[in-house]
């Protein structure tokens, strides 16, 4: 039964690499929409094979991939209590993936995250997480990264911001800090083409550590932070006095969420935005965080799967997977891998229990020799037996050696 499992579990392995691979295919944007399209039908297929595999792999009759092969008992000995039990987890779609929580990315005028303790608990165990006071999405990955042995739940970071709605085309500057702090200044010949602006910032990007893309068009940049510093823009000034832009934070896959808000900029008044990043914690299990800040502008964990003061993971699972657009891509990454590190812990724990078969069975033979041996030695020693077979054979010689005197 464990080799037939495993069997599967190599095969579900293989279908999960091929999925992963059109994820691959589909995050580059060499790809029209028609590309992703396609690529989404082979998709679909082999999550429908997924789900085949797992409902119809049977021994004796009885499915053992769908989620209702628990709590199920070995006689592994001769007595009453001599037994262990075992379970195998399904490997359904709707079933393996990622655990994930993610924090409310926020735009404020100042970072002011509060310096507390969050604890994470997952499924290897609980780890207390320190957060310092301003800290950023990139320090809190780092902590929680590092107690991942202790814990199971891993951390990825990263800041992104939208620069929008220029208010008048002039000259303007501003000091951009993410790494470090750099001056920006350039001079806008269009509201509806931030491409001046877009190029500035790069120039500085080596010492910022922030690179700016058009958004959804050249009115607006798409800022990006790869490791999850904050992104601060302060002194912003224009040549005309009240001139404006707005900063907003964005996700992940440069989605809006619905709970921050954008600051608008403006010379003469706020002149100073802090954009605080996106944090995903994952795990092949469940898990939780609880200690956060029940403020909402001096917390990580706002609203997303939860208490505003943390929350309990959701699983993104092998059957939500849509590769048919890039931000479905960049998820589909993230949950196939969870789904192959599931079913690669299921292979190791169905392994560790068939060695340990393994073993008693060579105990219960080395247990059935020696009782075969001990009983052995009680029936071949009938010492009142043998002792009277012993005087019989004495009496009958002696009896020979008196005839033959």
């Amino acid at each position: 039964m464990f080799n037939t499992t495993e069997g599967a579990h190599v095969e579900i392995t293989n279908v999960l690499q091929r999925l992963r691979e059109l994820a691959v295919q589909s995050a580059n944007d060499t790809n029209v929409a028609a590309d992703r399209t396609h690529l989404q039908a082979e998709a679909s297929q082999l999550v429908a094979e997924l789900d085949r595999i797992a409902t119809q792999t049977t021994w004796n009759g009885r499915a053992i991939l769908d989620g209702s092969f628990t709590a199920k008992q070995l006689q592994i000995g001769g007595g009453v209590a001599e037994t262990t039990s075992f379970s195998v987890d399904s490997a359904r779609t709707s079933a393996i993936g990622t655990f994930g929580l993610s924090s409310d990315p926020n735009a404020i005028a100042a970072n002011a995250i509060s310096g507390s303790d969050l604890t994470v608990s997952g499924y290897l165990g609980s780890a207390t997480i320190g957060v310092a006071a301003n800290a950023s999405v990139e320090d809190v990955a780092a902590t929680v990264n590092a107690n991942t042995g202790s814990t199971g739940v891993k951390a990825a970071a990263i800041t992104k911001a939208k620069l929008r709605d220029l208010g008048a085309a002039e000259a303007i500057s501003f000091t951009l800090t993410g790494d470090a702090a750099a001056a920006i200044s350039a001079t806008m010949t269009s509201v509806s083409d931030l491409g001046a602006l877009r190029d500035a910032i790069n120039d500085k990007a080596g010492v910022t550590g922030i690179t700016a893309v058009f958004g959804s068009g050249s009115s607006e940049l798409v800022l990006t932070h790869g490791t999850g510093k904050d992104i601060q823009m302060t002194g912003f000034d224009a040549a005309t006095a009240g001139n404006d832009i707005y900063l907003e934070a964005l996700d992940e896959n440069g989605v809006v969420l619905a709970t921050p808000d954008a600051i608008k900029l403006m010379d003469g008044g706020t002149t100073a935005a802090d954009v605080i990043g996106h944090l995903v914690l994952t795990s092949i299990k469940s898990f939780t965080v609880s200690g956060d800040d029940t403020d909402a502008d001096k917390r990580f964990f706002n609203t997303i799967n939860g208490t505003a003061a943390g929350g309990t993971a959701a699983l993104a699972h092998v059957g939500m997977v849509n590769i048919s657009t890039l931000s479905g891509a960049a998820m589909a990454l993230r949950v196939i891998d969870g789904a192959m590190s599931k079913i690669n812990t299921a292979r190791a724990e169905l392994g560790a229990l068939s060695n340990r078969l393994d073993s008693t069975i060579s105990n219960l033979t080395n247990v059935k020799t020696n009782s075969d041996i001990s009983r052995s030695n009680i029936e071949d020693a009938d010492f009142a037996a043998e002792t009277a077979n012993l005087a019989r054979q004495q009496i009958l010689s002696r009896a020979a050696t008196s005839m033959l005197a």
